[in-house]
C-alpha cells in the first residue's frame, strides 16, 4: 500500500495536465462546428427558456424518463450526491478545512451511495432493454465511478486507503475527457442551449412553469 501511495502521489499530477488538456481539446473540437443562426421570426424570450431549462424543467415530475421511474432517479441523485462528498471530501483535504465533517457525510452518504451506485450497475447489465443501448464506454465509465465513490469511502473510515483512492482518481480524471462522463460538462451547455432555442421559438413562454 505504501509503494501505492508514492506512486499515485507522483501520478495525480500527469493526471490533471491530462485531464485540462483532453477536456480544452475536445471541447475546441465541438466549438469548431459551425453555428447555424436560426433563421426563424422570434416568438419568444430566449433567456427565459435557457433559464427554465436550468430551473423548473429539470425538476423530475417535468421529465418523462424520472416521473416514470422514480426508484431509478432516486438512486440516481443518491449516488451522485455520494460522488459530490467525496469530491469535496478530497477538496478539504487538499486545503486541510472541514475535514472531520465531510469525514461524517461521506462515512453515512458513502455507503448508501456505493450500493446504489452498484444496483443501477447490475440493472444496465441484466435488463435486456438496458444492455441493448449500452455500450463499452457505458459500463467502463459507470465502474470507474464506482471505483472512486469505493475508494474515498473507505479512505473515509481509514485514512491507509488514501493510496487506492489516488489511484481512482487518477483513472477518473484521465478517462473523464474521451469517455461519456464529459457530460458533466456538456450537459449545462446542452441545457442552455435547448432553452435559449425554445424560448426563442415561443415554447417555453413566461408563466407559472407548473403548467408546462
Amino acid at each position: 500500500m505504501e509503494t501505492l501511495n508514492i506512486w499515485t502521489k507522483v501520478l495525480l499530477n500527469w493526471s490533471i495536465l491530462i485531464f485540462i488538456v483532453g477536456m480544452t481539446v475536445r471541447l475546441v473540437r465541438i466549438l469548431r462546428y459551425p453555428y447555424k443562426k436560426d433563421l426563424s421570426q422570434s416568438k419568444g424570450d430566449p433567456k427565459y427558456g435557457a433559464f427554465y431549462a436550468l430551473t423548473f424543467a429539470m425538476l423530475p415530475w417535468k421529465k418523462e424518463s424520472t416521473k416514470k421511474h422514480w426508484l431509478t432517479y432516486t438512486a440516481g441523485m443518491i449516488m451522485h450526491l455520494g460522488l459530490f462528498a467525496v469530491i469535496i471530501f478530497a477538496l478539504v483535504k487538499r486545503l486541510d478545512y472541514g475535514v472531520e465533517l465531510m469525514t461524517i457525510v461521506v462515512k453515512w452518504i458513502g455507503p448508501v451511495a456505493l450500493l446504489l451506485a452498484f444496483s443501477l450497475f447490475i440493472k444496465r447489465a441484466t435488463l435486456g432493454y438496458m444492455k441493448a443501448i449500452s455500450n463499452f464506454d457505458d459500463y467502463f465509465s459507470n465502474l470507474l465511478v464506482d471505483f472512486y465513490l469505493l475508494a474515498g469511502t473507505l479512505t473515509a473510515y481509514n485514512l491507509e486507503w488514501v493510496g487506492l483512492w489516488r489511484l481512482a482518481a487518477i483513472l477518473l480524471l484521465i478517462w473523464i475527457p474521451f469517455g461519456k462522463i464529459f457530460h458533466m460538462l456538456l450537459f449545462f451547455i446542452s441545457r442552455v442551449l435547448f432553452g435559449l432555442q425554445f424560448g426563442r421559438r415561443g415554447v417555453i413562454k413566461h408563466g407559472p412553469p407548473i403548467t408546462y
